[in-house]
């Protein structure tokens, strides 16, 4: 006879005896000593019923116990006093288990919480979450300590597994959901005053200040590093500030930025510059280092009279109402297919080299680390997948733009 712990939800669950017959475990069910029937009480031989529990995570209990009569036959009874006779058998047993259960009810105490090696190993999804956005100021200070540790205890009452610390290089504000703004260091700001093309910008100049463009990742603008280099010396100088608790096991798990809001895209439809749910957006290629980049591969293709597209509309047009999105639209022409493969592929070759470098920062740590793929679902079921398009993802119909992400990813 062995006793297992189980529950319906895989955790820690109410004692059950089982018993092991032929390879399979049963539950193990009251003995029977008589048959109460409307005809008196007939004494039977003492066994045990038992009601198989097959192999699922909860046990299966027999509704029908049978009884082995020593003298009597259940055949000399009368066929009412034998169907009595078990639904007693079977109310009784039902009242005894529920009284059983209710007794362990009242007297189980609250489990301790498995560790995170016996969570994996349950195949357990662990949970984190961000800080709150502002816990520490642009000074540098902690600001409530008190509501802080508040707010972390109530966390782990709720099971939250830990904090999951954020690399970002983006601004915060300006998107969906920020409460609060956090623009970039102002160092960086004030190099943009004297090269505003080192932000993303539209056809029609606006500069995005959220993110620093894709242009300037190897450009070595910022006191002679490039901004790959400066993500890479931020998340070099976490590790090393950070080192006793990525050893210590307390820090398990990092985001790294990858573009606005930390996402790996382009700013297409950015609430700052008049944005609003479910306008397609636009392209964000028009600082002067993308442009030359541009131009540059075109040319390399043998077609340098080629530009970057006129005709793809504002931030909340629809795709129709484009050449570029339109029926039988630019996109679908070779100009178009170029376009956006050298669009997608800038995205794909700046969320590359970070991961590169957040792998060489954190080299030998014990880590996990994790990135984010925006949701871009309008305009998701027409034929151009417009507001995907100027996302970065170039994915259609017959194009998976998102498996390369996953290759990239893995």
């Amino acid at each position: 006879m062995i006793s297992i712990i189980f529950s319906t939800q895989g955790g820690w669950g109410d004692k059950v005896r089982l018993q092991l017959h032929s390879g399979i475990f049963h539950q193990e069910m009251p003995s029977i000593d008589r048959v109460e029937s409307l005809q008196g009480v007939r004494n039977v031989r003492r066994i045990e019923a038992h009601g198989p529990t097959g192999s699922s995570n909860s046990a299966n209990i027999s509704k029908n116990p049978k009884a082995v009569a020593s003298k009597f036959s259940t055949t000399e009874m009368p066929e009412r006093s034998v169907i009595s006779a078990i639904s007693n058998l079977e109310r009784k047993r039902r009242n005894q288990s529920n009284q059983i259960i209710s007794l362990v009810h009242k007297n189980m105490q609250a489990p301790t919480a498995p560790t995170y090696n016996e969570k994996m190993l349950a195949n357990y999804a662990p949970v984190y979450v961000m800080l709150p956005l502002g816990v520490v100021s642009n000074d540098n200070v902690f600001e409530d300590k008190t509501g802080m540790e508040k707010q972390l205890k109530e966390l782990r009452a709720a099971g939250v597994d830990g904090i999951m610390p954020s690399m970002s290089f983006h601004q915060c504000g300006g998107n969906i959901g920020d409460e609060v703004t956090i623009p970039l260091p102002q160092w960086v700001l004030d190099i943009g005053e004297t090269d505003p093309d080192i932000f993303y910008t539209n056809r029609k100049g606006n500069r995005n200040k959220e993110y620093l463009t894709i242009g300037v990742d190897m450009q070595p603008l910022f006191d002679g590093r490039t901004a790959v280099q400066m993500y890479s010396d931020y998340m070099k100088s976490f590790r090393e500030h950070m080192s006793d608790f990525l050893e210590a096991g307390l820090i398990i798990d990092i985001e790294v930025g990858l573009g606005p809001a930390g996402e790996l895209r382009y700013p297409s439809y950015p609430e700052s510059q008049g944005w609003v749910f479910p306008g397609i957006g636009e392209f964000q290629c028009y600082d002067k280092y993308l442009k030359a980049e541009f131009k540059e591969a075109a040319t390399n293709a043998g077609h340098c009279e080629w530009e970057l597209p006129d005709n793809a509309g504002e931030y909340n047009d629809t795709p129709g109402s484009t050449e570029f999105f339109g029926l039988n639209g630019t996109y679908l022409t070779e100009n178009g297919k170029f376009f956006l493969t050298w669009y997608s592929s800038k995205l794909l070759n700046h969320g590359d080299e970070i991961l590169d470098e957040a792998n060489k920062a954190f080299l030998g740590c014990k880590v996990k680390l994790a990135a984010k793929v925006a949701g871009i679902q309008w305009w998701y079921k027409s034929d151009s997948h417009a507001a995907e398009l100027t996302s970065g993802y170039y994915n259609l119909k017959d194009r998976d733009g998102y498996r390369p992400i996953a290759r990239m990813l893995s």
